[in-house]
């Protein structure tokens, strides 16, 4: 996706080259990335064209140096046409921002590349366009994802939705099961505790009455001893 955007500005050559520089980084051991305090020796930093991959070797900064026994002169590199480099310190030392620009004219300068300088780690950072696309399509293929996972859930939930209504009509036909058995033992307990209270009170009474208090018990007889003699 990326690529088919970069092939309406550039060669199919061009913009592969280009998808090859996001993925490459610079770095020179030799010098501190603490010692980059602001945007000159940042751009002294950079402009290695022996090692630097990102820093081109004809551009106008060292024409420049040059001709100057080596000290880049600001006011001549405006009046030049041709590529040139600014260094602008953002987060001095940690990080800065390099551009290279076409210059046309003393007052007409375009943008053409960007990088970046972090911790003495230089990279190619992408323009804005290849960033919208870049973002764009990532954001395209989660929709068609999540849409495709959408899908699916729609043509599962059917048979889902009957297997939980089956299921519901098992749990309340024993819930209905089990309602009526309670019922049913609770009936018995009732009956069975009037039964029982019933006696209960039978024999109370029973036990209060008068009649039962004073009755006589037959005593048993003793045989008389005269009459055995």
């Amino acid at each position: 996706m990326l690529l088919t955007t970069l092939n309406k500005y550039y060669t199919e050559a061009e913009g592969q080259a280009y998808l090859e520089a996001l993925s490459k980084q610079w770095y020179d051991n030799r010098l501190a990335p603490t010692a980059l305090t602001n945007s000159d020796l940042a751009l002294q930093y950079f402009a290695q064209p022996d090692t630097n991959a990102f820093y081109q070797r004809d551009c106008n900064n060292e024409r420049v140096k040059q001709a100057n026994f080596g000290l880049l002169d600001h006011q001549k590199l405006r009046e030049m046409r041709g590529i040139e480099y600014e260094a602008r310190a953002v987060l001095p030392p940690f990080l800065h921002h390099v551009v290279q620009k076409r210059r046309f004219k003393p007052s007409l300068a375009l943008d053409t590349a960007y990088y970046y300088i972090l911790n003495g780690n230089a990279y190619q950072a992408p323009d804005l366009s290849s960033l919208i696309s870049s973002r764009l399509s990532s954001a395209l293929h989660s929709l068609s994802a999540a849409f495709k996972a959408g899908q699916g859930c729609l043509k599962r939930a059917p048979q889902s939705m009957k297997r939980k209504a089956a299921s519901a009509s098992k749990h309340q036909l024993k819930y209905k099961t089990q309602a009526a058995s309670g019922i049913q033992a609770r009936q018995v307990a009732e009956a069975l505790s009037v039964t029982v209270n019933s006696a209960a009170k039978t024999v109370a009474d029973a036990a209060a009455s008068p009649s039962a208090s004073h009755a006589v018990v037959p005593s048993e007889e003793k045989p008389d001893s005269s009459t055995a003699a």
